[in-house]
């Protein structure tokens, strides 16, 4: 094993699920703890989710090792975020024999562009007029661009 390099600062979140008040459940996240950690991408792919384009690349992030049941020590239902970042933990192995380090696999997820039409249009579904928006103000980079007021979807 070569020597491991923790360079950069990401905040660990757990999903927290609050009742809705309607038998069901809404979740967010509550911040654990800031970790060091080192990241190293591994693959890339483009995929095609119905009405955007994903970019989906998988990265393995190597943090400092923490006790089983430890609320430091990273799960495959938490993320890791960094600034507009989020990295989804997939797995966690030791990543060395001696225990000093973890080996967090993950995958950032980010919206390229919107593939279908760019306006609202309405669905007709079990008597219920239900309104798909599609953003039309997408923008290429990490992260979604507020739309411009006359680009704003409208309900009806």
């Amino acid at each position: 094993m070569g020597r491991v390099t923790l360079n950069r600062k990401l905040i660990l979140e757990t999903p927290i699920r609050t009742a809705d008040g309607a038998g069901g459940y809404e979740q967010g996240w509550g911040v654990l703890g800031t970790v060091w950690a080192g990241i190293t991408a591994r693959t890339g792919r483009e995929v095609t989710d119905g009405t955007a384009q994903i970019s989906s690349t998988s990265y393995r992030i190597t943090v400092r090792a923490a006790p089983y049941g430890a609320p430091s020590r990273p799960a495959p239902e938490q993320r890791f975020r960094d600034g507009d970042r989020v990295f989804r933990i997939e797995a966690v192995t030791d990543h060395d024999p001696s225990g000093r380090y973890l080996t967090c696999y993950a995958t950032e997820e980010v919206a390229v562009r919107v593939t279908a039409h760019q306006r609202p249009f309405k669905v007709l579904s079990s008597n219920i007029l239900v309104q798909i928006l599609h953003w039309p103000c997408w923008s290429v980079r990490r992260s979604m661009t507020p739309c411009p007021p006359e680009q704003s979807p409208r309900f009806t």
